[in-house]
């Protein structure tokens, strides 16, 4: 009996010892597998730099968005008056200054932008369809229709500084219902094609104001307050994942479709209009404004300050460049600062437009794409986040490029 009773003591201490292993085993978070961060390491402070970072980024691109919308339809309302032509120009420069922080803004595709899929429906590049939008004009229907190629400030680019004389946009394959459609649309004075891209552009452009206003709204602290959200998370390294899940914006549609796409789709295989392997001008993301290379480098100065939490000149904001220095790699993260500077520095090396240099200096962009913009993809990719102990945003883990 004594024995027995030994035995059943010896069991119930193995028992509770494995139920107390098992209660402290944390290795089924996939976030945190990998992560040799020490504990003194504060990730809320990156979490509090990101949280200002992106409402101070779609504040202002709200802000922008309605001058641009007050521009356009005082531009609209003075159709045929002598201030037209004054007023169009304005709304010109509006719309870049719109578009500019709309181009921040795209690196901050966390919570609401994702959940609510404005950030999509105020920009739907490469999505967006000038054709579709000729098919509305010339049925003269100006009423907003909900499909995102139809809309957004890449419709308004669009609408905005095309000729007002031009004709229709759509490949000769198209077949619109009556077949007579779009030659009776070309067959219309340049003053009516523009009254009817006018009564489309304002309805874009109020739409366009409340997608703005939506995701301003939504990380407003009076607001939504999406950022006490953030900072508040559970798991500070799953929301931390969120920001480099942004972040792809770069490796994706960046050097993808951006880049790579008008250049001849052959180093992504992304193909473009024009087919495989042709460079392909009219592919790249502001054919008609001419800022595509404006809109490139806004969106590298946004990649930056989220890796380094702030403007390059601030020593002090935490980022995830201080997160590798704590687990160890301090040459990683100021070779990555600087290689993500070279691109900068490599867009502003490049004359005139994008559209111009793919035409006439085609090489300065291949040197873009193949140097600079591939020399921040890859360690992305294949360094930094498993460093962090970071995840790759979901649908990226088979690419190679």
């Amino acid at each position: 009996m004594t024995v027995l009773k030994w035995v059943y003591t010896l069991l119930i201490v193995l028992l509770l010892a494995g139920l107390t292993a098992c209660g402290s085993d944390s290795s089924d978070s996939p976030a945190d597998e990998g992560d040799d961060t020490p504990a003194s390491f504060d990730h809320g402070a990156l979490l509090e730099n990101y949280a200002a970072i992106i409402q101070a980024g779609f504040s202002a691109t709200g802000n922008s968005v309605g001058a641009l919308d007050t521009a356009i339809v005082a531009y609209c309302d003075a159709l045929g008056e002598a201030e037209e032509q004054n007023l169009r120009e304005q709304a010109q420069t509006a719309f870049k200054a719109a578009m500019n922080d709309v181009q921040h803004s795209l690196l901050h595709g966390v919570g609401p932008a994702l959940e609510l899929d404005r950030l999509v429906q105020l920009y739907s590049w490469p999505l967006s369809s000038t054709c579709q939008i000729d098919l509305k004009l010339a049925n003269d229907l100006p009423e907003l229709n909900v499909a995102v190629n139809k809309r957004g400030l890449d419709a308004l680019e669009y609408l905005l500084f095309v000729d007002p004389a031009m004709n229709h946009s759509c490949p000769d394959s198209t077949v619109p219902n009556p077949p007579d459609l779009l030659d009776n649309f070309d067959a219309l004075d340049a003053s009516e094609k523009q009254t009817r891209r006018c009564e489309f552009m304002r309805n874009v452009s109020a739409d366009a104001v409340a997608s703005a206003e939506m995701l301003a709204n939504a990380w407003d602290p009076n607001g939504g307050n999406y950022g006490a959200t953030l900072i508040g998370a559970e798991n500070p390294v799953e929301a931390l994942n969120s920001v480099t899940d942004a972040m792809f914006y770069f490796e994706k549609t960046l050097k993808e479709n951006k880049l790579d796409q008008p250049l001849g789709g052959t180093a992504t295989n992304t193909l473009p209009t024009c087919g495989a392997g042709q460079p392909c001008p009219q592919d790249v993301e502001a054919p008609h404004a001419r800022i595509s290379k404006e809109n490139l480098r806004a969106n590298v100065v946004a990649f930056q300050a989220l890796y380094l939490g702030g403007d390059a000149a601030d020593a002090e904001a935490q980022g995830f460049d201080d997160w590798l220095v704590a687990v160890g790699e301090e040459t990683l993260a100021t070779n990555f600062a600087q290689d993500i500077q070279a691109v900068i520095d490599a867009i502003d090396g490049i004359e005139g437009s994008l559209y111009d240099a793919i035409e006439n200096d085609i090489a300065s962009v291949n040197a873009l794409l193949l140097g600079p913009v591939q020399d921040v993809s890859q360690p992305l990719r294949a360094n930094i986040l498993q460093a962090l102990g970071l995840q790759l945003p979901k649908g990226s883990e088979s690419d190679t490029d």
